[in-house]
């Protein structure tokens, strides 16, 4: 499966931009063991969303990968639904953006779009902390954004690519 995985982003990657090489590969160093087509997928869509959005894509990779390991998950508390998806948005949120609880969990377009509008608009109203803004999307409470920032900074590189080699 290895092989394959390898195999398959190493011939996406012939044909894309350096944005998303870099997006892919930050995905597979992060999670080895991820399927190489949904690293391309999850790539695809945050680079689609991070330009709409004006986000940082390699960011998002990183809170996506601290969130969930990249995997749609929904995090329970008292036996109803308190974080959904990829991205772990918060039940609240999904209330107040009127967000669709099931596709956060099974359209990975949707999440990923929802995602980057929260993150976004997270960003504008924590403007004042200037580059860690995006930490207000875990909380706006101090002493929590400055452990979520570390725990997500272990996840966040740039500039990566995928080399591999033909066996």
């Amino acid at each position: 499966m290895k092989n394959l995985n390898t195999l398959i982003i190493s011939l996406f990657l012939v044909n894309t931009s350096f944005a998303i090489e870099s997006l892919v590969g930050q995905i597979v160093v992060n999670k080895p063991v991820i399927n190489g087509q949904k690293a391309i997928k999850i790539a695809t869509y945050m680079e689609k969303y991070s330009n709409r959005f004006n986000i940082d894509k390699h960011r998002a990779a990183a809170i996506a990968m601290q969130e969930s390991g990249y995997e749609a998950i929904t995090t329970m508390r008292n036996n109803k639904p308190f974080d959904v998806g990829m991205y772990q948005i918060n039940i609240r949120t999904i209330k107040e953006y009127g967000f669709d609880i099931k596709r956060l969990s099974s359209d990975m377009d949707y999440s990923t779009w929802a995602f980057m509008k929260v993150l976004s608009n997270k960003q504008k109203i924590c403007k004042k902390l200037g580059r860690e803004a995006w930490s207000c999307y875990h909380s706006r409470t101090p002493n929590l954004r400055k452990k979520y920032i570390k725990l997500v900074n272990r996840w966040y590189k740039t500039d990566m690519v995928v080399v591999t080699k033909a066996q």
